[in-house]
């Protein structure tokens, strides 16, 4: 959870998205998936907010 605080504080989206996976997969070995679910929950929210490079490059080139 430090590690996504850190990321978080460090503007980075994708790393912060990713660590959110990491967290679900332990807690889904440890027999927690109902806290799984909500780390990869938060990990997809997160990636539905960073526009993806194939968004940006399609946008400039439509002039």
């Amino acid at each position: 959870q430090e590690a996504v605080d850190l990321a978080r504080r460090a503007g980075d989206v994708r790393l912060q998205a990713a660590l959110q996976l990491r967290l679900a997969d332990t807690l889904d070995r440890l027999g927690d998936p109902a806290a799984a679910r909500l780390h990869r929950g938060a990990a997809d929210r997160l990636l539905g907010e960073e526009p993806s490079a194939y968004e940006i490059r399609s946008a400039s080139t439509e002039n």
